[in-house]
């Protein structure tokens, strides 16, 4: 939403919750109805503009962490050892498949409720899911860093070679408390934009950016820690790129939505399955399509140590440029849920349109921008020929995996701001789990095609699970949707003088998805 919108929606909000307090519950639907209809258009022209002026800080945000992990790989890389680079690479792979992928899932329940609460006016609301989200990915990560503790021998039972899963063990094992920061990190990203405030973790991560070298050079050059350096470096990186937003929010707190940011207190902990039905679902998009994406990685390390090198980089590639298009699904979350909490649909429907055009000519341009640069980009990894060349014949596959994968991402923000994202990880498991990688494991194991195999399948389940989104968010009422979770709302902020968290009836009915 613009400022004016943002304005607009909290004096909808409060009079809402006002009003709502006089009126019977039979006059309550008739009264969200008149709402909805009465609704101003925002226009598709002025629609793009507050889109990009959203997504731009936030892509950047997100290329700035993956520059951090390219940074990583080139100075690894220069060592001079292939199975280091293998070997960190894995251990990425594995953070993503076990901790990851979950953690920054389960952060995705705030991207529908808090969005939802701050386009409602209900800022104290929208504050307390973010502090519920902080417990439940606190308490997961403690099993998490067992886990990942304890890696290693797991990584060489399931045919990791054993060298490349030792160094893997070593650099996961120091990584662990960056990791925490990490998924903080993903988490107060996408809390802050639900109410517009894209530019403080971005900011953020300038900052450390700029010190990542140092701490690269003090720890892998003069200390000459090789790759464990690297792993204190980053460590050191991740857990910074959260506790600098956070001392900023803390001292300037007009940066921040009014009475939004709160301290975790027994609050935080009432609540949590209402906040755990849009995170589990959040969490199963993420996780399939991260542990997709680790599994190609896998299969390419079973063929042998160069071909796991050259899927590493193709993977960080696809990756990379993913953050360009990820910001627009920020940016759809954020103006199509703030708009389903103050009851614009108009604007919802704009929001969700151009969410879907952006999506579909991103996918061409980048795809094809990483087929035509394809030599360049593989010598800015190595200067290893033979995984230069591996790189090189996996890039058609990687850039053609893009249209499936940049639509997918992008509508994901306008699932999850509706909040139907438990009927999208239907397609998701299908597409991911059913096509790509049963169709990876037979075109490397059964037709022995190397890294064409190992990247065959997933250009044809990313198009299935693209396609199948738009296909739902289309298929959504947006008025009944809208309807509902101003219900929801309404029930909660009446629910203050007892229990302030009390739970209405999920939007998860079947009501607001169309015949």
């Amino acid at each position: 939403m613009s400022d004016s919108e943002m304005e607009m929606s909290d004096r909808n909000g409060k009079d809402l919750f006002s009003e709502s307090s006089k009126k019977s519950s039979s006059d309550l639907g008739s009264y969200i109805e008149a709402t909805v209809k009465d609704s101003e258009e925002i226009g598709y022209v002025q629609g793009f503009i507050q889109m990009c002026k959203y997504a731009l800080p936030s892509s950047g945000g997100m290329i700035l962490r993956r520059v951090i992990d390219i940074m990583n790989f080139v100075v690894i890389g220069r060592l001079g050892d292939p199975t280091l680079v293998s070997g960190a690479g894995l251990g990425i792979t594995t953070i993503c498949v076990t901790t990851t992928s979950l953690g920054v899932g389960l952060a995705g329940g705030v991207e529908t409720l808090s969005s939802q609460a701050f386009g409602s006016g209900n800022n104290y609301l929208a504050g307390r899911y973010y502090t519920r989200a902080q417990v439940v990915l606190t308490i997961l990560f403690v099993p998490q860093a067992i886990l990942l503790y304890f890696i290693t021998p797991i990584l060489i039972s399931v045919g990791q070679p054993v060298r490349s899963a030792e160094i893997a063990g070593l650099f996961i094992k120091i990584l662990i408390p960056g990791v925490w920061g990490y998924c903080q990190t993903e988490l107060l990203r996408k809390f802050l934009g639900t109410q517009g405030a894209f530019y403080i973790v971005t900011n953020s991560q300038i900052f450390n950016l700029l010190l990542h070298p140092i701490w690269l050079y003090i720890f892998v050059s003069a200390f000459s820690l090789s790759v464990s350096g690297v792993a204190i470096a980053t460590s050191i990186t991740y857990f910074m790129n959260y506790l600098v937003p956070v001392i900023y929010v803390t001292f300037k707190k007009d940066s921040v939505r009014e009475n939004s940011m709160h301290w975790i207190n027994k609050d935080s902990f009432v609540g949590l399955w209402q906040y755990m039905k849009y995170a589990i679902p959040a969490m199963m998009l993420t996780a399939l399509e991260y542990c997709a994406f680790e599994a190609t990685t896998i299969i390419g390390g079973t063929i042998g140590e160069s071909e796991l090198a050259a899927c590493v980089i193709l993977f960080n590639v696809v990756a990379f440029v993913y953050m360009v298009p990820l910001g627009f699904c920020y940016a759809a979350n954020t103006l199509v849920g703030n708009n389903l909490g103050a009851m614009n649909v108009k604007n919802v429907n704009i929001y969700r349109d151009l969410a879907t055009y952006i999506a579909v000519g991103f996918s061409l341009v980048l795809g094809a921008s990483m087929f035509v640069f394809r030599y360049q980009i593989a010598n800015l990894f190595t200067q290893d020929q033979g995984i230069i060349d591996i790189v090189v014949a996996g890039m058609p596959l990687a850039s053609l995996s893009t249209f499936g994968d940049y639509t997918q991402g992008i509508t994901q923000g306008t699932i999850k701001a509706m909040g139907i994202q438990s009927y999208a990880t239907v397609f998701a498991l299908t597409g991911f789990w059913v096509i790509a990688i049963p169709l990876t494991a037979l075109f490397t194991f059964k037709f022995h095609w190397g890294i064409y195999g190992a990247w065959g399948g997933l250009p044809i389940g990313l198009a299935f699970v693209g396609i199948s989104y738009i296909f739902l968010v289309y298929r959504t009422d947006t008025t009944a949707l809208a309807q509902k979770v101003s219900e929801r709302i309404m029930k909660e902020a009446e629910g203050r003088g007892g229990n302030r968290f009390n739970t209405s009836k999920s939007v998860y009915s079947d009501s607001f998805l169309q015949d």
